[in-house]
């Protein structure tokens, strides 16, 4: 009967022990899960220097989980591009170690490759190292929430930490065109909704594009008294687009959209675009393409003497009756001249045009180059002998690219003409330079091509087209793209050069008076349905 008595208070006790445990492990866990759950902002460091980062941690049971990393320059730096992609979370039981590892892109700047941390936490902060050669360590620490994002529409509460900045009265006080991402799900599908605003002295017009809404709205020029510019929707709709009021903050090249209905959430954007003022005498680089440079006169191609030419100069110029820029790349609004030399009349046979570009806003000097030579093949130089020159003339490329026969040269120059090295030529590349919402100009080249076959001479009338992306962080490009043929000889040899400042500009010139256009006529066109008289 004892023995009995004993065995059952063992049992109970047992059981009452396993479920201790049980509790134990499972607030242990959930402990560890809410400790990690959330948004870390810091900073890490790699070839480029030290960058911005935040790392989102959206689920985590205690031993794994997902999430999104982010990368950005950090405040006053430029030295690195902005992006972000998914990444799985691991940390095994009984250890101190998290490991993120990167899963898939969600936005990717060119030249960067996703890289993975080892972190340990350590209250409210996770410091670490990054796995990748080159890189040194990471220190993130844990912000509070608030976000670029939206769910089906409405604000979702995803985490990041934004810097309000100066507050504007007049958006004439920020000129230019910012754009920005903002996040959405349909469904268990994440997108990324670009969001532009483009901003002049008489008002704005502020643009979501996603799968589930289109809107746009008018945004007054001055704001009222709570500092609060009024958004007026002019097309969308009326389900999915209201109107409101939005406060705008410039933090330096960001612009913090706050304060508002419109998204739930401050929305940060960057500067992509707007008038660039450039010091009386800042430096060009000293690079030539047959003896023309850039901040040359566009009119030096007429005394270009190497052999017998043809000469032609004219205007490329927008179309005034198709200002809706439905494809954000327009050709170039500039004077331009352009010398070809035919291959019959050239003394080693073959056929050569360069063309220069001359913005208004820079007078008569030259602010793009374009060059375009196919040779013929008995006078057709070594494709490798022709790179080593230019490396030697050039020095170290920024960029270097080889696709197939196809080898791509560019050199990139700071504002004040020194050469970029690799490690710093995130700061010329664009963000998206597939994106349709990418500003960008294109010059154009027309040449007449001769070409030998069996003894007969061919002759096709083709045109060059070279897209120029401006990045406001950089001063000048200079790409030379060499194809060989089979046996190692040039078959088309072409030159590209451009200075960013200058053809931003221009751009925003062209954007900034469409964007006057469109403003007064919506205004006009808002303010005539407001009074109108109600016919019974």
């Amino acid at each position: 009967m004892l023995n009995s008595i004993y065995s059952e208070a063992i049992r109970r006790f047992s059981g009452l022990l396993i479920c201790s445990i049980g509790v134990l492990f499972s607030t242990f866990s959930h402990a560890q899960s809410s400790a990690l759950t959330g948004v870390w902002q810091g900073s890490y460091k790699c070839g480029q220097g030290a960058t911005g980062s935040t790392l989102e941690v959206q689920t985590f049971d205690g031993q794994q989980g997902q999430g999104v990393f982010s990368f950005y320059n950090l405040a006053g730096q430029r030295n690195a591009a902005s992006g972000s992609y998914q990444v799985d979370i691991y940390r095994p039981a009984g250890q101190q170690n998290i490991t993120i590892k990167p899963k898939a892109w969600i936005k990717q700047p060119g030249g960067y490759s996703m890289v993975g941390f080892t972190l340990n936490q350590a209250g409210s902060a996770l410091n670490g190292n990054v796995d990748f050669g080159g890189c040194d360590s990471i220190s993130l620490k844990r912000q509070d929430k608030s976000a670029n994002t939206m769910e089906d529409g409405k604000g979702a509460n995803q985490p990041a930490t934004v810097n309000q900045g100066r507050p504007l009265t007049s958006t004439q006080d920020s000129p230019g065109i910012w754009q920005g991402l903002l996040s959405s799900h349909l469904g268990s599908i994440k997108r990324a909704n670009p969001v532009t605003l483009t901003l002049i002295d008489t008002g704005g017009i502020l643009h979501l594009d996603s799968l589930t809404q289109s809107c746009k709205w008018l945004i007054s020029g001055q704001a009222n008294q709570q500092g609060q510019f009024s958004a007026t929707v002019y097309r969308g709709k009326p389900q999915n687009c209201k109107n409101g009021t939005v406060s705008l903050n410039n933090d330096g090249d960001k612009l913090v959209l706050a304060n508002t209905p419109l998204f739930n959430q401050p929305l940060v954007l960057q500067r992509h675009l707007g008038p660039v003022e450039r010091p009386a005498g800042e430096p060009v680089p000293d690079f030539k393409v047959l003896g023309v440079g850039l901040g040359n006169m566009v009119d030096k191609l007429q005394d270009l003497s190497e052999a017998p030419k043809q000469f032609k100069a004219g205007q490329h110029d927008n179309p005034q009756g198709n200002r809706r820029f439905v494809n954000a790349e327009m050709p170039l609004n500039a004077l331009y001249s352009t010398v070809v030399w035919p291959f019959n009349t050239h003394p080693n046979a073959h056929q050569d045009v360069l063309s220069a570009y001359a913005v208004r806003l820079r007078g008569n000097h030259i602010s793009a180059i374009q060059r375009i030579h196919r040779p013929m093949p008995n006078s057709a130089p070594n494709a490798s002998a022709y790179a080593q020159a230019l490396l030697a003339q050039y020095g170290t490329p920024s960029q270097e690219t080889a696709k197939h026969k196809t080898r791509t040269f560019t050199w990139h120059y700071d504002r004040q003409a020194k050469l970029l090295p690799a490690t710093q030529a995130a700061r010329c590349t664009p963000e998206n330079p597939n994106d349709r919402d990418q500003l960008r100009a294109r010059i154009s080249t027309e040449y007449a091509w001769f070409k030998l076959y069996h003894g007969k001479v061919t002759v096709t009338e083709q045109t060059a087209n070279s897209t120029l992306i401006p990045v406001s962080d950089c001063g000048f490009t200079l790409t030379y793209s060499l194809t060989a043929q089979d046996n190692g000889t040039v078959d088309r040899l072409s030159a590209v050069a451009f200075d960013h400042t200058a053809i931003a500009n221009s751009i925003w010139q062209d954007r900034a008076r469409y964007a006057k256009t469109e403003v007064s006529q919506q205004a006009k066109r808002l303010e005539k349905g407001a009074n109108a008289k109600l016919r019974l």
